[in-house]
């Protein structure tokens, strides 16, 4: 069982670092102000509305920064419930004979589940309410 274990973190691991790699040298692309001059006195630059390509000549405001914050926080909620419901797939998967891993693995699934409904939920009352209030 420890040998299973032990392939699936080196898996996890291998998985995180090749899409923290690829992911970074497109983002350094795209938006990344990456020249030699910057590089040798530390002043490179990034513009995150460029680089995402939204607000196209909009001016800032409360509610873009809200609409931002919201978007980011379920983003993030997102990959955390993915990461979640993957990592509660491979308990029960590995559980092997273990009644114990495979519940461990089905109520993982399950509460994963049930937090990703929440967010969607709770994500479109939000947007609702911003429709609404602003007539």
């Amino acid at each position: 069982m420890n040998f299973f274990k032990n392939l699936l973190i080196k898996f996890l691991i291998k998985t995180f670092l090749i899409i923290f790699f690829i992911g970074g040298y497109t983002l350094a692309e795209d938006g990344i102000n990456l020249d030699s001059d910057c590089l040798i006195h530390g002043q490179c630059s990034m513009d995150t509305y460029e680089l995402l390509n939204i607000r196209d000549g909009e001016e800032a405001n409360p509610t873009g920064f809200v609409n931002d914050i919201i978007t980011g926080a379920t983003m993030f909620i997102g990959v955390l419930v993915t990461i979640t419901l993957v990592v509660s797939g491979f308990l029960f998967i590995l559980a092997g004979g273990d009644e114990k891993m495979a519940e461990r693995g089905k109520s993982g699934a399950k509460y994963s589940l049930i937090g990703l409904l929440l967010v969607i939920f709770s994500y479109t009352i939000i947007r609702a309410i911003q429709f609404l209030a602003a007539g």
